[in-house]
């Protein structure tokens, strides 16, 4: 695979830290590929799959390989009931709820429902998202899972990303990932990355 210097995280598109309407986060993307950006990251996290259909229905109307996407595995979307005084994280997105799930069912589970919000047949790069507390399971469960993925050609590169870097040493130990996400933790006054 081959990357834009600059890729594009989508999280802002699925509401976070605010709300962003259908015609703001169709802009934000039109900017980004007028700008010269063809790596485009999301999550079904990033406002309960709505970044997904977000970034699929912009990347519709171009041709497939002018671009890589990202997406991630280990929670899957819900609907919810729930009613709450709590504020949302995710700010305008549908009543749904994440929950950690790291196994290989959910996995592919999760990498089917995001194939279809993404409207798309195939991922670049399937990273396995934020497995903290999870990593003996993402190790026997979603790695597995990626991996048969990946040798059926439906995902080209394995991933972890993560908002720490320690846990992702212990995944390049395994000499099994291609490549890492680190969310937020390389700038001018923190490089412990």
């Amino acid at each position: 695979l081959k990357l834009t210097e600059i890729g594009l995280g989508t999280a802002p598109l699925g509401g976070w830290p605010i709300e962003v309407n259908e015609e703001a986060a169709f802009k934000t993307l039109e900017t980004a590929w007028d700008q010269g950006i063809r790596y485009f990251d999301t999550a079904p996290l990033y406002g309960s799959g709505m970044s997904e259909i977000r970034v699929g229905n912009f990347l519709q109307s171009k041709n497939r390989a002018d671009f890589v996407i990202s997406t991630k595995v280990g929670r899957l979307i819900v609907e919810s009931s729930k009613k709450t005084s709590e504020e949302p994280f995710f700010k305008g997105a549908p009543n749904k709820e994440p929950f950690f799930d790291f196994s290989y069912d959910a996995t592919m589970r999760s990498f089917e429902e995001s194939l279809n919000r993404l409207q798309i047949d195939k991922v670049d790069i399937l990273l396995i998202h934020d497995p903290d507390n999870h990593f003996n399971e993402a190790i026997n469960g979603a790695l597995k899972a990626i991996l048969k993925l990946k040798d059926e050609k439906v995902v080209s590169a394995v991933g972890c990303g993560m908002n720490q870097n320690e846990m992702l040493t212990d995944f390049a130990n395994t000499g099994l990932v291609d490549c890492f996400l680190l969310a937020g933790r390389f700038t001018l006054l923190d490089q412990r990355s």
